[in-house]
């Protein structure tokens, strides 16, 4: 995007193919959908509270 440059971490838990963009000249990260407003790890078919847990340590 223009002059900057950010590093994708793969993020799962919520979901098996979640990221993040942390950008690092600027200390901003989008964490994308490991962190939003609503329960930490949903019960559903798609998410892993291991995973999850090991995105979140990151």
């Amino acid at each position: 995007l223009g002059d900057r440059h950010f590093e994708v971490i793969h993020t799962p838990g919520h979901s098996p193919g979640g990221i993040a963009l942390w950008e690092a000249a600027t200390g901003i990260l989008f964490s994308g959908d490991i962190l939003y407003d609503g329960p930490l790890v949903e019960d559903t078919y798609h998410a892993d509270a291991a995973d999850y847990r090991r995105s979140m340590e990151r």
